[in-house]
């Protein structure tokens, strides 16, 4: 049996593998089962993950997917979220926050 895998892109999660895999949510346990992750495990970019073992739920939309070139990335992780923090809350009296 030949092994199928997929690339891993930056900001992906697993739901964005399958959904471009498999055409529906329905697939995330086969995936994670199929790769020895959890369902809420953090992706790399880079990482390498059998899709072999997935099982096509709505051609459809691989089609689509394959068709338009589109690679979900939904992922929303610490360090991608720890530049965007700011504002008053995040400010320091003296050092980022002057009263005049």
């Amino acid at each position: 049996m030949h092994i199928m895998a997929t690339t891993v892109k930056p900001q992906q999660c697993l739901f964005d593998i399958v959904l471009r895999e498999s055409g529906a949510a329905d697939a995330i346990f086969q995936m994670a089962q199929a790769n020895d992750i959890s369902i809420t495990d953090e992706l790399i970019g880079g990482q390498l993950l059998e899709t072999t073992k997935v099982t096509p739920v709505n051609k459809s939309i691989i089609t689509y997917y394959q068709q338009q070139q589109i690679f979900p990335g939904t992922s929303i992780t610490l360090q991608s979220t720890s530049t965007a923090r700011g504002g008053i809350g995040y400010m320091g009296i003296g050092i980022d926050f002057k009263i005049s």
